[in-house]
């Protein structure tokens, strides 16, 4: 009776061992704050009514797109799971019109890897209103592993209607590692 007990033991523990939830270890690769009022960053911004200063992003009508925000994937990192966390102030003129904050894996013309890290609609903003919002994506390793890619970060309206402002971004960068 005690072997068969001793051997139940074993099988419970090598059955659990086999079957351990994986972990996450994080190393922050970069950390980049973006607030438009710096003179020297060529990224798309307009002057108004601004969250903070007097410079924001917007999408609109006319122009889908936001700012854009490129990082070049180094060579240390091609094939790596990134995880990309967006923390910033949005402003939508119109609720549930597409808007959100977008991260996208790609090289000239082929793209790779398109998330939303932020779907506006997700969140139950005030039109006309700016709304601190968080959130993060991650990108498999497959989709990191060509050489000379890029992550762009930006605004989308995706439903080409209304128009959505950005301020204050924070980008945090991190390599995922899993293990068990």
């Amino acid at each position: 009776m005690r072997f068969l007990y001793f051997i139940f033991l074993l099988l419970f523990f090598c059955v659990n061992a086999c079957v351990a939830p994986l972990s996450e270890r994080h190393s922050i690769i970069t950390k980049i704050h973006i607030d438009f009022e710096d003179s020297t960053v060529s990224i798309k911004k307009l002057e108004g009514d601004a969250r903070e200063g007097k410079y924001f992003s917007r999408a609109d009508e006319e122009d889908q797109f936001t700012g854009t925000i490129v990082f070049t994937i180094p060579d240390s990192l091609l094939g790596e799971n990134i995880r990309i966390i967006s923390d910033c102030y949005l402003r939508c003129g119109e609720k549930y019109a597409g808007h959100c904050f977008v991260a996208a894996v790609q090289k000239k013309d082929s793209l790779f890897y398109w998330s939303a890290i932020i779907n506006a609609d997700d969140f139950n903003a005030e039109s006309n209103e700016w709304t601190h919002v968080t959130d993060s994506t991650q990108v498999p390793s497959d989709k990191t592993s060509v050489k000379g890619s890029e992550i762009r970060l930006f605004g989308f309206n995706g439903g080409a209607r209304s128009y959505m402002d950005i301020d204050n971004i924070n980008i945090t960068l991190k390599k995922i590692e899993f293990r068990q």
